[in-house]
């Protein structure tokens, strides 16, 4: 089974992860080994445990404008998106992509002003982490979310 590792640096970036990545590749197994020391707030859980779910409502610790729209709070969503329509928290995070993110229609309301990383089908049950996290001292702060070690839905 594949697992990946997305690092999602939302808002602003700063602090220092250190990390090194080692890769094999043999004819019968695939395997990533992660080493990292991280610097900064130690990552909180999202809480996000169960398939396609937005989070509860996180504070991301300074005011953020979004397309000219200020943010204070946000949700996480299983399927690689940060969302700042809060009323969305703890429903469904929709995964299949219809039409651009851009034009207003996407493919469901809920991806309507979000910050779609990489946004796909994460199947949390099989494991892994979705933590989040603030770093700094105003005004230099950054809001960061992680899906670390997360499998895709029905990959082999």
């Amino acid at each position: 089974m594949k697992y990946y590792l997305l690092s999602f640096l939302a808002l602003l970036f700063s602090g220092n992860i250190y990390g090194q990545i080692s890769i094999a590749d043999t004819p019968h197994c695939h395997y990533i080994v992660l080493h990292a020391d991280f610097e900064g707030t130690v990552p909180t859980s999202s809480g996000i445990t169960a398939d396609d779910n937005w989070s509860a409502v996180f504070p991301i610790g300074f005011t953020f404008n979004f397309y000219g729209l200020p943010n204070t709070q946000c949700i996480i969503g299983s399927n690689g998106c940060l969302g700042f329509d809060l009323a969305n928290a703890l429903a469904y995070n929709t995964w299949p992509i219809g039409n651009p993110l851009l034009t207003g229609t996407a493919a469901a309301p809920d991806i309507i002003n979000c910050i779609c990383g990489p946004w796909c089908d994460v199947y949390i049950p099989a494991g892994g982490t979705i933590d989040y996290s603030m770093q700094g001292t105003a005004p230099f702060r950054s809001f960061a979310v992680t899906w670390c070690g997360t499998a895709m839905y029905s990959c082999t």
